[in-house]
Order: C-alpha cells, then sequence, then structure tokens
C-alpha cells in the first residue's frame, strides 16, 4: 500500500509539474499575451501595403491604421512619388482585406502611435473558413516580399516572425526583392 500511494503521489507531483511548466517559462508565452487593446472593425478602404481606413464596429468611428511590423513601398500621390512594388502592395493589400472585411487590431500599448499620430497596430483579419481572425495582415504582406522590416520597442511582440518572413521573401525572391 506505501508503494502503490508512494507512486501516486508521484504521478501526481509530475502531472501538477507537467501542468504549470508553461506558465513558469516566459519562452513559451504567446505573441498575444501582453496584447491590453483589442478592437474589431471594417475596412472602409486600403489606403496602401501598410495603411488601412476602418470603422470601429462598437462606436463607428473611422480610424487611419499603421501596420506594426512592416513598412510597404510607397505609392504615388501628390505629395510624393511612388517606389518600386507600391501599387503592387496596394493591389495585393486590397486582394487580402477588400473593402467590408472584418478586422481586429491589437496592441499592447492603446496609445501606440507612429509620428503621423496613425494608430500603430498588429491587424488580423477574418477568415471566413476557419472562423477566426487568424490572417495576419503584416505577415501575409511580409511572406510576399511585399515589406521591410518595421518594429516600434513596446510592440514587438511579432517583431521577430514579421522578420523571418521578410528573410523568407528574400532568399526567394519575391516582391520587392524580386531582382
Amino acid at each position: 500500500m506505501i508503494k502503490r500511494s508512494a507512486a501516486v503521489s508521484a504521478l501526481l507531483a509530475a502531472a501538477t509539474c507537467a501542468a504549470l511548466l508553461p506558465l513558469a517559462n516566459p519562452a513559451s508565452a504567446g505573441p498575444w499575451d501582453g496584447v491590453r487593446s483589442w478592437e474589431t472593425a471594417t475596412v472602409k478602404r486600403v489606403v496602401d501595403g501598410d495603411t488601412l481606413i476602418v470603422n470601429d464596429e462598437v462606436t463607428g468611428a473611422e480610424s487611419r491604421i499603421r501596420l506594426l511590423g512592416i513598412n510597404s513601398p510607397e505609392i504615388t500621390t501628390s505629395a510624393h512619388a511612388g517606389q518600386c512594388g507600391g501599387a503592387q502592395a496596394r493591389k495585393i493589400m486590397k486582394s487580402l482585406v477588400p473593402v467590408g472585411t472584418r478586422v481586429r487590431l491589437a496592441a499592447v500599448d492603446q496609445a501606440s502611435k507612429g509620428k503621423s499620430a496613425r494608430p500603430q497596430r498588429v491587424v488580423l483579419a477574418w477568415n471566413p473558413a476557419t472562423g477566426e481572425f487568424d490572417q495576419d495582415l503584416a505577415w501575409a504582406m511580409a511572406e510576399r516580399g511585399l515589406g521591410v522590416w518595421f518594429t516600434v520597442a513596446k510592440e514587438a511582440a511579432m517583431s521577430s516572425l514579421y522578420r523571418e518572413a521578410i528573410a523568407g521573401a528574400q532568399a526567394r525572391g519575391v516582391g520587392i526583392w524580386n531582382p
């Protein structure tokens, strides 16, 4: 009886340790663990490869959102000439999130804004096939070679994944990395 109870105790202790291990290991934390602000919006317009105009689903407020993680080539405007790949980046972004697409905006700091005062967010598009907000737009653009690495220290949760996607696009010679 003592042997059996010692074995059961050892098994319970091992199971408890195994269950608590992910909590004790910060390396196993997910990229969204620090997110303090989740907003859901609808795409009103794609400005370029890294900027969207969205309407908040709760308040209806319109916002110009800057994607975190990448910097896509600029498009031609009345203010400046476009960059190589700018029109392609905009076209691909429009195909990823047509007008009316639901998106989830994530930020560790809701006040995160760039130099042009645009809110900076990780943007996840709604995927009707999975029923989830699981299409990371910055990753999708980086993987297609339509952006260079851009990070903000306090919003760097996905930064290394974007950098890896960009490196993969460079190695494959796609998008702006196509000679």
